[in-house]
């Protein structure tokens, strides 16, 4: 996953979540995890100053038939 310096960078075929943690790193570290859970796969995200220590995530995932969607 790499970093980007504003959400404007974020694919158009991918969607997007936010994770919140008492820091950037446990953030990110919320976002691996639930992308263990769920399956999806996650690209890029965007460290939001704005609201503390949360991140914008942007993410792939597969459907059902486990055929990967944007």
């Amino acid at each position: 996953m790499r970093k980007v310096n504003s959400p404007s960078q974020f694919s158009d075929e991918h969607f997007i979540a936010s994770f919140s943690g008492k820091n950037y790193e446990e953030a990110i570290k919320l976002a691996g995890e639930w992308s263990g859970r769920t399956g999806a796969t996650l690209v890029s995200y965007y460290e939001q100053t704005a609201h503390g220590k949360s991140i914008l995530v942007s993410y792939k995932k597969e459907n059902e038939d486990g055929v990967r969607t944007a």
